[in-house]
């Protein structure tokens, strides 16, 4: 368990210069993380690390604290942002956006300034980037294959996120908005227990 003391509101998680945009720091832990010790098997890849991400609860304790974001970082070799895209597509449908223009995803997020600073730190930095968003309650899934340090093999990501709660974490609270009833969300997060024990359930990408 790390405990998070900068705000991580879902853009800056799922955003590949999210650590560029920028944090207020707080004295006190506004969320925390915990990521599983063994990498695990994700849509037919192997070595595929998982962070969960929480944000406090009403009453501040760890045990209730609510699932805001899941990151899948794919490390196998063999790994095709077309072949995730694809199996995605099959689940949710087109995408709402799939661009190679990070400005066009995030740019309400940070302004064109940001981004200009990293593109002259690195001019040779790529993304692509396709987003599913639910019409029904804010969810959002991501995905992210960007190569920012010009290495042999680009970075994919997968992110389950749910925006709203994160609102405590982006304004230094330690307490979250209650969990919508039930925690049912049209984007499942992974299978871990929110308010009322209550489970997020995943979609399993063969």
């Amino acid at each position: 368990m790390n405990w998070v003391r900068n705000p991580a509101p879902t853009y800056c998680i799922a955003n590949p210069i999210g650590s560029w945009v920028g944090s207020t720091w707080s004295e006190q832990p506004t969320s925390f993380t915990l990521v599983p010790t063994e990498s695990r098997s994700v849509a037919g890849y192997e070595g595929v690390q998982l962070t969960f991400y929480f944000v406090y609860s009403d009453d501040g304790t760890e045990a209730n604290a609510n699932l805001y974001a899941g990151r899948y970082s794919f490390y196998d070799d063999n790994v095709s942002f077309d072949d995730l895209f694809a199996k995605l597509s099959s689940v949710y449908g087109e995408p709402s956006q799939n661009a190679e223009d990070i400005m066009e995803v995030w740019g309400d997020n940070f302004s064109e300034e940001v981004y200009q600073n990293f593109c002259n730190d690195y001019p040779d930095a790529a993304f692509h980037i396709a987003t599913w968003k639910s019409s029904t309650n804010g969810a959002v899934v991501v995905l992210s294959e960007y190569n920012i340090w010009n290495s042999d093999r680009p970075t994919v990501e997968l992110f389950y996120l749910y925006p709203p709660l994160a609102a405590a974490s982006s304004l230094l609270k330690t307490t979250s908005p209650t969990a919508p009833p039930a925690c049912k969300h049209e984007f499942a997060l992974p299978r871990l227990p929110c308010e009322g024990g209550v489970f997020w359930r995943p979609v399993r990408l063969k």
